[in-house]
């Protein structure tokens, strides 16, 4: 299960757009063809040997605990109220203060950290208000952040999450190298402040590529998932197997992009 290669994933962005739409903004003195392949090579080299990173490992373990305690699993609710210390029904600021605290105290790299930190914000927020838009909720009267952690907490909903998490983790690396490639170059843009506007508008275009890439991790999430907390939460060593292999077929993604014309 999830070594088998899904064939190539058809996707409506990809990151040879992403490249071309910063060409139309570049001047001659600004080679977009090596940024974007640097941008690129510098994620793939960082998610080579991420998976057994403390910080990254909590990021993803609190998001798989909310999923467990969804479904009522005993340890996980213990984990989340006594280890953790969040609830269910908490606000998506109550968690993503709370995920801040448990990545700081299983920080290992700063950056990966705090990419890692980043990324489940972004997902906590991206999977709470997605519900609370599908159902229109009114003045706060239905519990939805506590139904979207039990909507996370079948194989179906983990897989979509564990999406999510990848797609905001792969996206918040796109953005970290395109700026700092990019800051290199300043001096070469006629207006800087532009440029900074115009990178905000094709990181819009990298976080669709990041989320169509990483739908190659759904091949195996929910197998994942419904095999291994069946009786408790999974143990660190699956859960770094988990990301190891999540981590290597996003790489392999990255690897096929840079080399497709």
């Amino acid at each position: 299960m999830g070594h088998e290669r899904t064939g190539v994933l058809p996707r409506t962005t990809k990151w040879r757009n992403v490249v071309d739409e910063l060409a139309r903004y570049s001047r001659h003195n600004v080679d977009v063809e090596t940024i974007g392949k640097k941008v690129l090579e510098n994620v793939r080299s960082r998610f080579s040997d991420i998976a057994d990173d403390n910080g990254v490992n909590a990021a993803f373990s609190f998001l798989l605990v909310m999923a467990c305690a969804g479904k009522n699993q005993t340890s996980a609710l213990e984990v989340a109220k006594n280890v953790i210390g969040v609830s269910l029904s908490d606000s998506e600021i109550k968690l993503a203060k709370g995920v801040i605290r448990w990545i700081e105290k299983n920080i290992e790299s700063r950056e990966y950290g705090e990419i890692a930190k980043e990324a489940a914000i972004d997902t906590i927020s991206d999977w709470v208000n997605a519900l609370k838009r599908g159902q229109e909720v009114l003045f706060g009267k239905a519990d939805t952040n506590k139904e979207a952690w039990t909507k996370a907490s079948d194989g179906g909903g983990f897989c979509e999450l564990s999406r999510l998490f990848f797609s905001n983790f792969t996206e918040r690396y796109l953005r970290y190298f395109l700026e700092r490639e990019l800051g290199a170059q300043l001096s070469n843009w006629d207006d800087p402040n532009r440029l900074r506007h115009e990178l905000h508008q094709y990181i819009k275009k990298g976080s669709k590529y990041a989320f169509e890439t990483a739908k190659i991790t759904q091949s195996f999430a929910a197998g994942w998932y419904n095999k291994n907390t069946k009786e408790g939460l999974p143990s660190r060593k699956k859960v770094s197997g988990f990301l190891w292999l999540a981590f290597e077929k996003l790489r392999e993604e990255l690897k096929r992009e840079k080399y497709e014309e």
